[in-house]
C-alpha cells in the first residue's frame, strides 16, 4: 500500500506517476476514481501531526535559487527576526548552504525527507513535475504550527509577522483573486460547488492545528498532479479543494490586484506589502511598479554576492 503522506494510506492504487497524463487524465474511468479518492478522503478522521512555533517557509532551489536568497534577504531588511525554511528538491535542484546561513536559513530537502518518510509520488530527480507539488509537501511536513508562506518571485515591503494576527478570525487567510481556474465538470461536477474564493497562493498565512484536514487533501491532489493539474491551477486550487472539502472559512487579506505583464499586488492595512511577480517578464514595468523591481534587484545583487 502507498502512502501519500507520512503513514496515511493512499485511496488510489500505487502506480507510476503518468508523466504524458494527457488523455489518461480524461478518461471517464479515471476521472471517477479520482473523484471517489477524493471524496473518500473527505470522510477520514484526521490526526494533526503536531509541531510548535510560527515561522516563514519558502521554495526555490536550482534556477530559483538566486530569487530565494533575494526574499530572504528582504524579509531580514524588513525586519522578520523569526525561522525561515527553504523547501527544495535535492535531487535535481542545486542549493548553496553557506548563502543560506547568511541570512539563517533552514533548508528543507523534500526528496530526502520523502525518501525516509517514504510518501512521495513525483519522479525524483526532474524539477517538473515537483515545482508547484513541493509546496503542499512543506506546508504538511514543517514542524511548524503556524507558518506564512512566500514565493520566491516577490517583492516584500511589510514585516509578515503582521499576518498571524489574523489567524485568530479563521485558520487560513489569503489575498484572493477574481477568476477561477478549476474546470468542475471535467473532475465529475456537472455544477461548481459553493467554494471559497480564489486563492493567490504566492502569500498566504496558515495555522496548520486548525486546517489539517485541508491541507492534507491539497497535499493529496498534489501528489496526484499527473491527474488533477490537468484540471485545475496548481498548488492554488489544490488548496481550494481542501478548504471546500475540510470545511476550512478561510479570512481573505483583500484582492490581488492584478497587473498586466507585471503580477499580482498586494496592500495590508491600506499599504503596499508585497508584489508577486512573473519571472519570465524581465523587463522593468514603469511608474511605481519600477520601483519596486528595483528594489528587487537590489536584494538580488546583494543576497548572492559570492561567499
Amino acid at each position: 500500500m502507498s502512502h501519500f503522506l507520512f503513514d496515511y494510506p493512499d485511496p488510489l492504487p500505487a502506480e507510476a506517476y503518468h508523466l504524458d497524463a494527457q488523455a489518461w487524465a480524461t478518461q471517464p474511468a479515471v476521472r471517477d476514481a479520482h473523484k471517489a479518492a477524493l471524496l473518500a478522503l473527505a470522510d477520514r478522521d484526521w490526526a494533526y501531526p503536531g509541531g510548535e512555533g510560527r515561522g516563514v517557509l519558502c521554495g526555490g532551489g536550482g534556477r530559483l535559487w538566486p530569487m530565494t536568497l533575494t526574499l530572504c534577504s528582504q524579509l531580514r531588511e524588513v525586519g522578520y527576526g523569526g525561522p525561515i525554511e527553504c523547501w527544495y528538491r535535492g535531487s535535481c535542484e542545486v542549493v548553496e548552504p553557506r548563502q543560506a546561513e547568511r541570512f539563517g536559513v533552514a533548508l528543507r530537502d523534500v526528496d530526502a525527507i520523502a525518501a525516509r518518510v517514504g510518501d512521495q509520488r513525483l519522479p525524483r530527480g526532474m524539477v517538473s513535475p515537483g515545482g508547484w507539488e513541493s509546496k503542499s509537501y512543506a506546508w504538511t511536513h514543517t514542524r511548524l504550527d503556524e507558518f506564512v508562506w512566500l514565493d520566491s518571485d516577490l517583492t516584500l515591503y511589510q514585516n509578515p509577522d503582521l499576518l498571524f494576527a489574523e489567524l485568530t478570525a479563521a485558520p487560513l487567510a489569503y489575498w484572493f483573486e477574481n477568476h477561477f481556474n478549476l474546470k468542475w465538470p471535467a473532475i465529475g461536477w456537472p455544477e461548481p460547488p459553493e467554494v471559497p474564493k480564489s486563492v493567490q497562493s504566492g502569500l498566504i498565512a496558515c495555522d496548520r492545528r486548525r486546517c489539517w484536514k485541508a491541507l492534507a487533501i491539497a497535499q493529496w491532489v498534489c501528489q496526484h498532479s499527473d491527474y488533477w493539474f490537468r484540471h485545475v491551477f496548481s498548488d492554488q486550487d489544490a488548496l481550494l479543494l481542501g478548504m471546500w472539502l475540510g470545511g476550512v472559512a478561510p479570512h481573505y487579506f483583500g484582492h490581488a490586484r492584478y497587473v498586466p505583464d507585471f503580477g499580482v499586488v498586494c496592500d495590508y492595512g491600506g499599504e503596499r506589502f508585497a508584489d508577486h511577480f512573473y519571472l519570465q517578464k524581465l523587463y522593468l514595468p514603469s511608474g511605481d511598479l519600477l520601483r519596486g523591481r528595483l528594489r528587487t534587484l537590489r536584494h538580488f545583487a546583494a543576497a548572492n554576492e559570492p561567499i
